[in-house]
């Protein structure tokens, strides 16, 4: 009897979960005092293409150096099924905020996913900040196909 073969969506999923589980505490380094205005997130929406993206950043106010999380959720806003085309290993960041490398490693890039009506995908990153002190803006991409980025206002302060 060979290895049992799970279906495509299990694969993903298995995968998804793993990433998620390694970019909220695997070799993950720095953080921001837990002061109150260094625990708030930073929350950012786009919506375009039937998808609303979500995105939080926290925290919102860093030091040179600190690790800030990403989180975004792409949700369908539609009344249909639609094929997405997202990031499955980290984000696409533009913006003025110049962030590290994660120390997270992946071999995948971006899937194709089909999502019904109120289906959601998350991706979790986590890098280390290097802009210097200065009001900087982040702008993230997870759905690769239609253009959507969310953006967020961050703080850095000198240390």
């Amino acid at each position: 009897m060979g290895p049992t073969k799970l279906p495509i969506a299990a694969r993903y999923s298995a995968i998804v979960a793993f990433v998620a589980f390694g970019a909220t505490g695997c070799g993950a380094t720095g953080g921001a005092t837990s002061a109150d205005n260094f625990t708030r997130a930073a929350v950012g929406e786009a919506d375009g293409a039937g998808i609303r993206q979500r995105v939080t950043v926290a925290p919102m106010v860093v030091r040179q150096g600190d690790t800030v999380t990403v989180r975004s959720t792409l949700r369908v806003r539609g009344t249909g099924t639609m094929l997405v085309h997202n990031r499955v290993c980290g984000l696409d960041y533009r913006g003025t905020l110049r962030l590290g490398e994660s120390s997270i490693r992946c071999l995948a890039y971006s899937a194709r996913s089909r999502l019904a009506p109120g289906d959601s995908i998350v991706a979790i990153d986590r890098r280390p900040v290097q802009s210097g002190p200065g009001r900087w803006q982040l702008r993230v991409q997870h759905a690769l196909d239609i253009g959507l980025e969310a953006a967020v206002d961050i703080e850095v302060v000198a240390p």
